[in-house]
């Protein structure tokens, strides 16, 4: 399943002391939906450089499996934004959705394609094409 994300996503992963600094501040434009925006476009952009993966047309969503690096991914640019210390734990979760996108866009492994099931494999083609041959007819009538 393919989605966007939400700013209850990016909500629900700040820490307490994350939130709390992130409630105290004083916005003129909130920054969490730009921010998600540009996450979104970016995991797209690495999706779309794999070539294997199958886009979804709704701008900005991304597959499911990809959303908490994703959220790793902004919550970084968030806590620099609002002045807050980052800490070594979000600097490493950063770094290493990074290197989750940069796999993909290497298509060293493959997110969900747009469509696939649930149960659908990563990899390989998004359909296959099976033929069948009509019944032999052994006789003709009519002729």
């Amino acid at each position: 399943m393919w989605r966007q994300l939400t700013r209850d996503d990016m909500i629900a992963k700040l820490s307490e002391s994350e939130a709390n600094a992130f409630a105290k501040k004083a916005w003129a434009v909130d920054p969490i939906p730009a921010l998600l925006v540009m996450t979104g476009d970016y995991v797209r952009d690495c999706c779309r450089s794999n070539g294997n993966v199958r886009l979804s047309p709704e701008e900005h969503s991304i597959p499911s499996g990809c959303i908490t690096k994703a959220l790793d991914y902004a919550i970084y640019d968030l806590l620099k934004r609002i002045g807050v210390p980052v800490g070594k734990d979000r600097e490493k979760a950063r770094e290493k959705a990074e290197d989750y996108f940069e796999r993909i866009s290497k298509g060293e492994f493959n997110p969900e394609s747009y469509g696939a099931s649930d149960t659908a494999q990563s990899g390989g083609p998004a359909i296959s094409l099976v033929t069948t041959y009509p019944d032999r007819v052994d006789h003709m009538e009519g002729l």
